[in-house]
């Protein structure tokens, strides 16, 4: 598991005070011997075998100041890279029984969805009951003042877990010591002997630890029908009018007595759907529920819960803070950055608010986030004027790209699987949490017709929305209460997809719906030829890669190009004719004549960095590749007059239990030069593919199925499949 860590480690990460970064040991994965090195290493370090030089220089975390909304500074603590991803993997290792040590109180751990679970449940409390208040405390510093006495104490009492303790001391046994730059680069020493560091991965768990015998503590004095929620230190409690200021200074008070983190009371907040007077005792600041339409509702771990307007105003907040990078966008001067950002960053923005409100309710937000998207999408391909909504290019950019499209989500089309996947993930938390509240929302779901709770019935309206998608294998809220899970699927996630939950399957019966019922019976057949051959495990890959190096740069020309061809947008002005001398055929504006025609010598010139690109995936998977390879120079018993060659010749892989691997490798368009679509192309995905897959079996018969050498044809279509 460690050594997995260290692979998947994301490159760029900062380094500790030592500046090693994960890369660096990286590097040492490439041997079996000094693989298992860093292991042993990473081994003692987890026991606390280490001398005590080594740990003195271990201990010490490199500080970076962040400036926080309110005003504030949030200090960031960068450990060594080796101790970060040790901590990684001891997480990993013992997450399951300190959630269960946490439970029922703590939905930040590895719980799934666990901040969607805590919304939707203080928001069915109050759908079901509107004089309920919610009272939400915030602690002042709480990774930096929670006592380590009280994690520790509590973390030797888990049987198993208690095996941490060893490394959980040698950094919170004594004062911690970090480095910190000012602006003119001069070291500063901190020094703090309390609370943990926010950069360690260890250290959620070690604060739900500390603060769960306080939330014991304050639990006990809750009444029936009262629930006691914490998301880290952000607590809430669903209690009633008369007692919310009661139950305030009970949790305040007992989570400063046992784990030392006071309630910050400038972010004290409580509502209640009922409205009124603040209930007595509460400082008047916190009530929100007598406010104007506006501000009257309170904030749930970045989900909005109050009035209608109060939704929408924080909805057009989230659509302000978007905006701020969208402008930015065009004026990288980078088109493949600009693009990696719109796809990878600010696309997925939207998926925690449609997850968390309901489809008609995000409807706004969806929108104008959609438009956003598409006027950025239009700025960085220079479209003057910009694309319509509802032209064929817009709604290609919106298709995943594993279907054809550019992957850029459409909000208003998910809307309802994310809502109605963020329940699914939901049901069995609250289940497990609070079962008599879940065994309310359960009734109400199932009720065939009407129901007085409207976060619920938008949940029942959103999972009929995805039967009428095709979403078959939709299952009932008993068994998603009962714990029901998806099958995991076996095609990478894309940027907006979660492949660990229900809500990548739900959004991809409505894209599956959208494209094949919608979108491709509107195309002309030689745009359904070429979107098909768009589509395909990995065919939108490319557009996906960080141009961190000079393997996964393009040009901005280059990318202006290949992205319009996607998008079937006229290309950059070009000739006016075809170069070939015996062609001079006029040039269509979407590059479809260049792409096929032979004459012009573009078809055989890109042969060439397609062969060497197979022959370095062949070598970095361990093979002796021999390129350009005539098969009259193996030892086949072939005629030395025969002229057939293939690209490669790879030996020593694993593939056909070892017999050497003889490639192919070839680019086909599904269109002909004259922009026409290859017969059956334009309703069937590899038409292309298989035609000249065939062919190539049909050239070289011998090595089809042969025991001394295998073909392998390694094909790839224009578009992408």
């Amino acid at each position: 598991m460690f050594l997995a860590n260290v692979r998947s480690a994301r490159r760029g990460v900062s380094g500790g005070p030592s500046g090693m970064r994960a890369e660096h040991l990286q590097t040492l994965l490439d041997h079996e011997d000094t693989a298992e090195l860093l292991a042993e290493a990473a081994e003692h370090l987890a026991r606390a075998e280490l001398p005590a030089a080594i740990v003195s220089a271990l201990r010490f975390g490199r500080m970076t100041a962040l400036s926080k909304r309110d005003g504030g500074v949030r200090g960031i603590v960068t450990g060594d890279t080796l101790r970060r991803l040790t901590a990684r993997t001891l997480a990993q290792c013992y997450a399951r029984e300190i959630e269960d040590a946490c439970t029922p109180y703590q939905f930040a751990l590895s719980t799934r969805a666990g901040a969607d679970a805590l919304a939707h449940l203080l928001r069915a409390a109050l759908d079901l009951d509107a004089k309920r208040v919610v009272v939400s405390l915030d602690g002042i510093g709480a990774f930096d003042h929670i006592r380590r006495s009280a994690m520790l104490e509590k973390l030797g009492e888990l049987p198993n877990t208690n095996a941490l303790l060893p490394f959980v001391r040698l950094f919170y046994s004594q004062p911690s010591r970090y480095l910190w730059y000012d602006d003119d680069g001069r070291e500063h020493e901190v020094v703090q002997g309390e609370g943990g560091e926010q950069g360690d991965p260890l250290m959620p768990l070690l604060y739900a630890l500390g603060q769960h015998r306080a939330l014991v503590e304050a639990s006990a004095s809750l009444q029936p029908g009262e629930h006691l929620l914490a998301f880290l230190d952000d607590l809430y409690v669903v209690t009633s009018r008369d007692r919310a200021a009661e139950v305030f200074r009970t949790v305040a008070e007992s989570v400063e007595h046992h784990a030392g983190v006071r309630t910050h009371l400038g972010k004290l907040a409580a509502w209640s759907p009922a409205g009124g007077d603040a209930p007595p005792g509460l400082p008047a600041h916190a009530w929100k529920a007598d406010k104007p339409p506006p501000e009257n509702g309170l904030l749930v771990l970045g989900a909005s819960l109050g009035s209608p307007e109060f939704v929408s105003a924080h909805a057009q907040e989230r659509l302000q803070e978007e905006s701020e990078l969208l402008d930015q966008l065009p004026e990288l001067g980078d088109v493949q950055s600009a693009w990696c950002l719109l796809l990878q960053c600010a696309v997925p923005r939207a998926n925690h608010l449609l997850r968390q409100l309901a489809p008609p309710v995000a409807h706004g937000y969806a929108e104008a986030h959609d438009a956003a998207i598409l006027k950025c999408l239009g700025s960085l391909l220079q479209a003057n004027p910009e694309l319509p909504r509802r032209s064929r290019q817009a709604r290609a950019a919106s298709v995943p790209l594993c279907m054809g499209g550019a992957g850029l989500r459409n909000a208003v089309r998910i809307s309802p699987g994310a809502y109605w996947a963020a329940w699914a993930d939901a049901l069995p938390v609250i289940a497990q949490r609070v079962p008599a509240l879940a065994a309310q929302c359960i009734y109400e779901l199932g009720r065939s017709t009407g129901t007085t709770t409207p976060c619920l019935y938008e949940a029942r309206e959103a999972a009929r929305s995805l039967d009428r998608s095709g979403f078959a294998d939709r299952p009932g809220w008993q068994a998603l209460a009962d714990g029901a899970r998806p099958t995991p699927p076996r095609e990478p996630a894309e940027p907006g997809e979660w492949p660990h939950g229900w809500q990548f399957h739900a959004c991809r019966a409505s894209e599956l719906y959208f494209r094949d019922q919608v979108f491709l019976p509107s195309l002309p057949a030689a745009h359904r030829a070429a979107f098909r051959s768009s589509s395909g495990p990995g065919a939108g890959h490319w557009l996906m890669a960080i141009p961190a190096s000079r393997d996964t740069e393009m040009q901005p020309e280059l990318f202006q190009v290949a992205l319009r061809r996607r998008l079937r947008l006229p290309l950059p002005a070009s000739a006016r004719r075809c170069p070939g001398r015996r062609c001079q055929r006029h040039l269509d504006p979407l590059g479809d004549h260049l792409a096929s025609c032979t004459r012009v010598g573009g078809v055989q010139r890109r042969a060439k960095p397609l062969e060497r690109a197979w022959q370095r995936v062949f070598r970095e998977a361990g093979g002796r590749v021999l390129p350009q390879c005539r098969l009259s120079e193996l030892n086949l018993g072939l005629r030395s007059t025969d002229g057939r060659r293939v690209d490669l010749v790879a030996r020593g892989l694993p593939l056909f239990d070892g017999v050497p691997v003889c490639g192919d490798a070839t680019m086909v368009s599904p269109l002909h030069a004259n922009g026409t679509p290859w017969a059956g192309a334009e309703d069937h995905d590899g038409v292309a593919l298989s035609r000249t897959r065939r062919k190539h079996e049909d050239d070289y018969s011998e090595l089809v199925g042969g025991s001394r050498a295998r073909l392998l044809v390694l094909g790839c279509e224009v578009f992408g499949r």
